[in-house]
């Protein structure tokens, strides 16, 4: 035979073979890459909500931290009428939006670290219950410690990823 017909032969076989070949892993590598730009999109969406609803703490944990009090944050007539407040005015429409990006089992865990944060007595569970914050100390604990340590459970799931 010719050596330019084997040549022309290997050629085709090549294309034969390597192509489907070629076609399968590219198609792999545009569905990962794909899902890849999904995942860094979902991870950027997460990122904002959990920056919106940290903030929507911060005056609680300024005045929490550092007994100073934040501008339009709502009066310090007691820690229980200042967290209603926040409670009201900010945490429960941020937490009610970020719920919405967390996973099952980060919602499940998140759901019970807020009624821990604002309902004593569980059975109560349609309306926040601030009374333990009306008091100086609570089963021992003093209560800015026990708002404050609360405050960071709920906000724990709310870490830059």
């Amino acid at each position: 035979m010719d050596s330019g017909i084997i040549g022309v032969l290997g050629t085709v076989l090549g294309v034969l073979i390597g192509g489907p070949i070629t076609y399968y892993y590219a198609k792999i590598l545009i569905q990962e890459t794909h899902k890849s730009s999904l995942d860094i999109m979902q991870r950027q969406e997460f990122n904002k909500a959990a920056a919106i609803f940290r903030a929507a703490f911060l005056p609680d944990l300024i005045y929490l931290k550092h007994d100073a009090r934040v501008e339009g944050a709502g009066s310090i007539d007691g820690l229980n009428v200042f967290l209603s407040h926040g409670y009201l005015n900010r945490h429960l429409k941020a937490f009610e939006i970020f719920n919405a990006y967390l996973s099952p089992k980060e919602r499940e865990g998140i759901n019970k670290a807020w009624q821990e944060y604002c309902h004593y007595d569980i059975e109560r569970e349609t309306s926040p219950h601030w009374a333990m914050y009306a008091e100086k100390t609570w089963e021992g604990k003093d209560t800015k410690e026990l708002a404050l340590e609360r405050i960071e459970g709920i906000l724990k799931f709310a870490k830059h990823k």
